[in-house]
C-alpha cells in the first residue's frame, strides 16, 4: 500500500543524487530504496522525477512529468518490479505536486535584501537559466562591520 508509513528512503552510496537538464526538462535521478516499518523493503531504483517550468505573469508553475522506476539489480520475478514500481512512482508523484510559485526571490547582499523578479525560465544543453527583470526592490538593513583592511591594530 503506497499510503502506509512511515516511510525511509534508503539512499545507494553510488551516484544517490543526480540532475539532469535536457529538452525543456529538470530531470532529478534518485538512486533509493524504500524502507516500510513492518512491510518487504524496496531494493534500490533509479527514479526519475521530470520538472517543467514556466514563467507566467508573478508565478512560476512547476509541473512534474511522468515518473520513471527501474531496478539497479535484475529482479527474480518482473512481476515483483512492476509492482514495486506502481508503488514508487505513487510515492514520488505525491512528494513532487504539481505547484505553483512566486516569481520574486529574496536575496540578502551583505547589508541589504535584494527582490529579485524572476522572468523567464529556461533549459538548454545541460544549463537551467533564469532571466531576471530589471525592476530590482533594494532594502537596507543593519550597518554592514568594516572590511578587514579598515580596522586599526593595537600596537
Amino acid at each position: 500500500d503506497p499510503d502506509k508509513g512511515p516511510n525511509i528512503l534508503a539512499f545507494d552510496e553510488k551516484d544517490p543524487i543526480r540532475i539532469q537538464i535536457t529538452d525543456n526538462t529538470l530531470n532529478i535521478i534518485l538512486r533509493c530504496g524504500f524502507e516500510q516499518k513492518g512491510e518487504t523493503a524496496v531494493p534500490t531504483q533509479i527514479i526519475t522525477v521530470p520538472l517543467h517550468f514556466k514563467v507566467e505573469g508573478d508565478k512560476i508553475h512547476i509541473t512534474r512529468g511522468d515518473v520513471k522506476s527501474s531496478p539497479v539489480v535484475k529482479p527474480e520475478r518482473i512481476a515483483a518490479q512492476i509492482a514495486r514500481a506502481g508503488v514508487v512512482r505513487n510515492k514520488m508523484e505525491k512528494a513532487f505536486p504539481d505547484r505553483v510559485e512566486n516569481s520574486q526571490v529574496k536575496a540578502k547582499l551583505e547589508n541589504r535584501t535584494v527582490y529579485l523578479n524572476i522572468t523567464g525560465i529556461q533549459t538548454k544543453d545541460g544549463w537551467l537559466t533564469l532571466t531576471v527583470g530589471n525592476d530590482l526592490t533594494v532594502e537596507k538593513n543593519e550597518e554592514v562591520p568594516p572590511a578587514v583592511e579598515e580596522k586599526t591594530a593595537a600596537k
